[in-house]
């Protein structure tokens, strides 16, 4: 970049509109002055575009990696939908829907709304109100693959989300890698601790109910279950059989006990919180790493 030749091309252009005589001497002078100045304004620009050049990297890349993670939990927790039968099988489907599928497509969303200099407040995008307002904030013909991702996540399967996913991950640049045994090793192991420590510290009962049983549910059918809280049941009835009687026992009574909180008379609510406390704590220790072996029959005892 020649940096004298094109200040005193601006210069001499100046001085041209402004119909004065150009003296060398002159121009020379005005080059000496501004050149600083013009080479500073060049590098800084340079600079800016390198800098944002950088950040859009980093974010893309940031982006890609927070997808996988999400994409390959949704992979196995649909695996684990499988393991039900047919009536219960919505209960997992809708909740996978609620939860993962949801988070995925604000994490799309939050990336189109940047891309279309659309702010969000948060900087996140996290309802259904704020993936609508960038739907609306997109040009026309980039709305249909995200209007379409946004509809998928209020219809009863997660197959849909899947279909309509599909359609949006080359527009977003993103890459859905299926799980290979590696990975899936990796991620089942992660979740496992993961739920482990949970359950170890978890004060309310619902929840340590429902952590126990994935536990369990993981350790039997070697299957990572995602669940609500209507999912408690059929995850115990798939289990019960594998249980010794005194562990199908006190899980039933666990059950029962949460069932009660939920849904008991105000009145009766303070004995049901400790009713429910006192079961959790009895059953914690089932899907404990040491709990387990005692936990679960044999195979050839089932």
């Amino acid at each position: 970049f020649d940096y004298d030749a094109e200040t005193e091309g601006h210069i001499k252009a100046l001085l041209a509109d402004a119909q004065e005589e150009i003296k060398d001497g002159l121009v020379e002078e005005l080059v000496g002055a501004l050149r600083s100045k013009a080479k500073a304004l060049y590098q800084q620009a340079a600079s800016s575009l390198f800098s944002s050049g950088a950040e859009r990297r980093n974010k893309r890349e940031a982006l890609q990696s927070k997808f996988l993670v999400l994409y390959q939990q949704l992979s196995a927790f649909r695996k684990g939908v499988e393991l039900f039968e047919d009536k219960d099988r919505d209960v997992f489907d809708k909740y996978l829907l609620k939860t993962v599928c949801a988070e995925i497509a604000n994490l799309i969303f939050t990336d189109r709304a940047e891309w279309a200099g659309h702010k969000v407040e948060g900087g996140a995008v996290t309802s259904a109100e704020d993936r609508t307002a960038v739907i609306n904030a997109l040009p026309s013909t980039a709305r249909g693959p995200l209007a379409s991702l946004n509809d998928s996540l209020t219809k009863k399967s997660s197959d849909d989300f899947m279909a309509a996913l599909d359609k949006v991950e080359k527009e977003v640049g993103i890459e859905c890698k299926p799980l290979d045994k590696n990975s899936e090793r990796s991620l089942v192991f992660g979740v496992r601790q993961q739920w482990g420590e949970q359950l170890k510290e978890e004060k309310e009962a619902p929840v340590a109910l429902l952590l126990t049983l994935q536990l369990l549910t993981l350790h039997v059918h070697k299957t990572l279950v995602s669940a609500p809280g209507r999912g408690a049941g059929p995850m115990l009835e798939k289990l019960r059989d594998s249980l010794t009687p005194d562990a199908a026992a006190k899980l039933t009574d666990f059950h029962k006990a949460v069932v009660k909180l939920l849904t008991g008379d105000e009145d009766g609510k303070e004995e049901a919180v400790m009713e429910a406390i006192a079961l959790a704590d009895q059953c914690r220790p089932l899907a404990s790493k040491e709990g387990l072996a005692t936990t679960c029959l044999p195979l050839d005892a089932k």
